[in-house]
C-alpha cells in the first residue's frame, strides 16, 4: 500500500519529462527560417491625386526614412536570409502578392509611416488574414477614411505604435489626420521619450524636434525597430523597444537582452502556441 503513491509520482514524473522533451523539441522547430519585411511609405509617395496634392503642399515626401530603414534591415539580417520590399501606401495588393510568395515559417515584420501606417493595418486585416505577422509597427499613423481601423489585427503577434505630439514644426494640415491605435502591445510618444535626459541625443539628427515628416528618418526610431525585430528572431521575446536606444548619438544598441533559461523555454512554448493558433505551420510531423 505504501508503494502506490511512490509509483504514481514516478509515473507522473516520467510523463512530465516526456512532455518537456516534446516542448523543447517543438519550440526549437518554431524558430523562424528567415526574416521578411514589408514597409509602407506615406502620403506623397503613391500615385494618386491625393499624393500629387500632398507633394505640392508638403516639403519632402512623408515616409522616405523607411528606405534607409530597409537598408539597415538588409545589412543587419544578412545571415537571416532577409527579404523585403518598400512600397507606397497605395500598393497593398503588390505587398500581398510578395508576402504570399514567401516561406510562411519566416519572421514577418510590417512597418508603416503616416498613411502607410493605416495601410499596414488594412494589409494585415484583409490581404494576409491567415499569415501571422510577428511585428507590426505604425509610425505616426494617419488616414482619411481609416480603412485599416484602430484595433490590433488578429494575426499580429506584436503591435507597436510610435507617435509624436503635434507642434509648430508640423504642417497645420497634418494633425487632423493623425490616427491613434486602440490596443497596441507597446506605445511610445517619441516627443516625450526623446526629451528624457538619457535620450536627448535622439533629437540631434532630426533638428531638435520630432515632427510628422522626420519621425521615420530618426536613427533612434530605426534602432528601436531593428532591435525589436532582432530580439523576436533570436529569443522569441520582445522587451520594451526603448531598451534598444543607444546611449550616445553615434552609438548603436544592437544588444538583445539575454533571458533566463526558464524564460526562454516558457516564451518558446508561448510563441509556438500563438503561431499554431494563427495558422503558422511548424516542422513537426
Amino acid at each position: 500500500m505504501k508503494t502506490r503513491p511512490i509509483k504514481t509520482l514516478m509515473m507522473r514524473a516520467q510523463v512530465l519529462a516526456v512532455c518537456m522533451v516534446l516542448v523543447i523539441g517543438t519550440a526549437a522547430h518554431a524558430v523562424p527560417t528567415g526574416l521578411d519585411y514589408v514597409f509602407f511609405t506615406g502620403l506623397g509617395t503613391g500615385s494618386s491625386a491625393l499624393d500629387r496634392i500632398a507633394n505640392a503642399a508638403f516639403q519632402g515626401k512623408s515616409g522616405e526614412g523607411l528606405q534607409s530603414l530597409a537598408q539597415e534591415f538588409d545589412t543587419t539580417f544578412t545571415a537571416q536570409h532577409v527579404n523585403g520590399r518598400v512600397l507606397p501606401w497605395d500598393q497593398e495588393s503588390a505587398a500581398g502578392d510578395f508576402v504570399r510568395s514567401l516561406n510562411r515559417l519566416d519572421e514577418l515584420v510590417v512597418v508603416g509611416h503616416s498613411f502607410g501606417g493605416d495601410s499596414a493595418l488594412e494589409f494585415a486585416n484583409t490581404l494576409t488574414p491567415g499569415r501571422p505577422i510577428d511585428l507590426l509597427v505604425t509610425i505616426d499613423s494617419a488616414c482619411v477614411l481609416c480603412p485599416g481601423g484602430t484595433v490590433k489585427p488578429a494575426n499580429v503577434l506584436q503591435e507597436i505604435e510610435l507617435y509624436h505630439t503635434p507642434n509648430a514644426g508640423d504642417n497645420p494640415l497634418v494633425p487632423p489626420f493623425l490616427e491613434r491605435l486602440s490596443n497596441p502591445d507597446q506605445g511610445f510618444n517619441l516627443t516625450d521619450l526623446f526629451n528624457e535626459p538619457n535620450n536627448q541625443h535622439c533629437l540631434s539628427d532630426i533638428g531638435g524636434t520630432v515632427t510628422h515628416t522626420n519621425i521615420s528618418t530618426s536613427a533612434c526610431v530605426h534602432q528601436m525597430i531593428v532591435g525589436g525585430a532582432q530580439s523576436l528572431f533570436q529569443t522569441g521575446t520582445l522587451p520594451s523597444l526603448s531598451t534598444f536606444l543607444s546611449s550616445s548619438p553615434d552609438g548603436v544598441s544592437g544588444t538583445v537582452p539575454e533571458p533566463a533559461t526558464w524564460l526562454l523555454l516558457g516564451t518558446g512554448l508561448a510563441v509556438l502556441l500563438r503561431r499554431m493558433a494563427t495558422g503558422r505551420p511548424t516542422d513537426c510531423r
